[in-house]
Protein backbone atom coordinates (compact mmCIF):
# COMPACT_ATOMS: atom_id res chain seq x y z
CA UNK A 1 0.00 0.00 0.00
CA UNK A 2 1.57 3.49 -1.10
CA UNK A 3 2.21 5.84 1.72
CA UNK A 4 0.38 8.77 2.08
CA UNK A 5 2.00 11.99 2.24
CA UNK A 6 1.43 14.35 5.62
CA UNK A 7 -1.97 16.65 5.10
CA UNK A 8 -0.67 20.16 5.77
CA UNK A 9 -2.32 21.99 8.28
CA UNK A 10 -0.55 25.05 9.40
CA UNK A 11 2.18 27.75 7.77
CA UNK A 12 4.17 30.31 9.45
CA UNK A 13 7.51 31.91 9.59
CA UNK A 14 10.02 31.22 12.14
CA UNK A 15 13.25 32.45 13.02
CA UNK A 16 16.85 30.22 12.64
CA UNK A 17 18.56 29.42 14.78
CA UNK A 18 20.75 27.17 14.17
CA UNK A 19 21.15 24.02 12.19
CA UNK A 20 22.60 19.95 12.37
CA UNK A 21 25.01 18.42 10.58
CA UNK A 22 26.08 14.89 10.42
CA UNK A 23 30.04 14.31 8.51
CA UNK A 24 29.61 17.65 6.89
CA UNK A 25 25.97 17.15 5.41
CA UNK A 26 23.65 19.19 6.97
CA UNK A 27 20.30 18.08 8.17
CA UNK A 28 17.78 19.69 9.74
CA UNK A 29 17.73 24.01 10.24
CA UNK A 30 16.60 25.00 14.14
CA UNK A 31 13.91 27.09 14.50
CA UNK A 32 12.89 29.53 16.73
CA UNK A 33 9.96 32.67 17.52
CA UNK A 34 9.66 35.60 19.68
CA UNK A 35 7.81 35.15 23.03
CA UNK A 36 7.30 37.36 25.90
CA UNK A 37 8.20 40.68 26.82
CA UNK A 38 11.91 40.76 26.39
CA UNK A 39 11.06 38.55 22.63
CA UNK A 40 13.44 35.69 23.79
CA UNK A 41 13.51 32.73 20.79
CA UNK A 42 12.25 29.88 22.10
CA UNK A 43 12.71 26.49 20.24
CA UNK A 44 9.68 25.37 18.02
CA UNK A 45 11.50 22.53 15.73
CA UNK A 46 14.09 21.22 13.63
CA UNK A 47 12.87 21.30 9.50
CA UNK A 48 14.83 19.04 7.23
CA UNK A 49 17.14 21.05 4.73
CA UNK A 50 16.57 20.56 1.06
CA UNK A 51 18.51 18.34 -0.90
CA UNK A 52 19.44 20.38 -3.62
CA UNK A 53 22.92 20.94 -4.03
CA UNK A 54 22.63 24.74 -5.04
CA UNK A 55 20.24 25.90 -2.59
CA UNK A 56 22.28 24.65 0.36
CA UNK A 57 25.81 26.40 -0.99
CA UNK A 58 23.74 29.88 -0.45
CA UNK A 59 22.06 28.67 2.76
CA UNK A 60 25.71 27.47 4.20
CA UNK A 61 27.25 30.99 3.50
CA UNK A 62 24.21 32.63 4.85
CA UNK A 63 24.49 30.40 7.86
CA UNK A 64 28.23 30.38 8.13
CA UNK A 65 28.59 34.31 8.40
CA UNK A 66 26.50 34.23 10.89
CA UNK A 67 27.68 31.39 13.66
CA UNK A 68 27.23 32.31 16.91
CA UNK A 69 29.19 30.53 19.87
CA UNK A 70 26.14 30.39 22.17
CA UNK A 71 22.64 29.24 21.51
CA UNK A 72 20.62 31.70 20.79
CA UNK A 73 16.96 29.86 22.37
CA UNK A 74 16.27 30.30 25.88
CA UNK A 75 15.17 26.46 25.96
CA UNK A 76 17.28 23.27 25.29
CA UNK A 77 17.46 22.14 21.98
CA UNK A 78 17.37 18.30 21.85
CA UNK A 79 19.08 16.77 18.83
CA UNK A 80 20.55 13.29 18.58
CA UNK A 81 24.10 12.37 19.72
CA UNK A 82 25.42 11.34 16.19
CA UNK A 83 24.67 15.44 14.81
CA UNK A 84 26.54 18.29 15.63
CA UNK A 85 24.66 21.30 16.33
CA UNK A 86 25.73 25.06 15.17
CA UNK A 87 24.18 28.09 16.39
CA UNK A 88 23.71 31.10 14.28
CA UNK A 89 22.38 34.79 15.23
CA UNK A 90 18.71 35.01 14.12
CA UNK A 91 18.79 36.51 10.97
CA UNK A 92 17.41 34.75 8.58
CA UNK A 93 13.35 34.15 8.18
CA UNK A 94 11.82 30.56 7.35
CA UNK A 95 8.69 30.02 5.83
CA UNK A 96 7.00 26.48 6.67
CA UNK A 97 4.49 23.97 6.35
CA UNK A 98 3.52 21.67 8.75
CA UNK A 99 0.80 18.94 10.37
CA UNK A 100 0.28 20.52 13.36
CA UNK A 101 1.77 21.05 16.91
CA UNK A 102 3.30 18.07 19.34
CA UNK A 103 2.67 17.83 22.89
CA UNK A 104 5.91 19.75 23.74
CA UNK A 105 4.56 22.37 21.63
CA UNK A 106 6.90 21.88 18.68
CA UNK A 107 6.36 21.37 15.10
CA UNK A 108 4.89 18.10 13.16
CA UNK A 109 6.01 17.51 10.37
CA UNK A 110 7.49 20.08 9.25
CA UNK A 111 8.51 20.90 5.75
CA UNK A 112 11.02 24.20 4.29
CA UNK A 113 9.02 26.71 1.61
CA UNK A 114 12.04 29.11 1.83
CA UNK A 115 14.52 31.16 3.47
CA UNK A 116 15.71 34.88 3.52
CA UNK A 117 16.97 37.88 5.32
CA UNK A 118 14.59 38.93 7.75
CA UNK A 119 14.30 42.61 6.22
CA UNK A 120 12.90 40.37 3.03
CA UNK A 121 9.89 39.64 4.85
CA UNK A 122 7.16 42.19 5.50
CA UNK A 123 4.49 40.75 6.23
CA UNK A 124 5.28 37.85 8.34
CA UNK A 125 2.66 35.09 9.37
CA UNK A 126 4.80 34.56 12.66
CA UNK A 127 4.03 30.75 13.63
CA UNK A 128 1.78 30.63 17.42
CA UNK A 129 2.08 27.12 19.05
CA UNK A 130 -0.93 26.54 20.97
CA UNK A 131 -0.67 27.61 24.81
Amino acid sequence: MPKVPARKNGAGHAFVGGWTQRRGKFLHLLLGIREGRRRKLRFVGMVPTPSNGLAMNFLEDQLRSAEIEESPFVDAVAVSDAASRHWTAPELIAEVDFAGWSKARTLSHPSLNWVTQRPAVRHAHWLKPPK
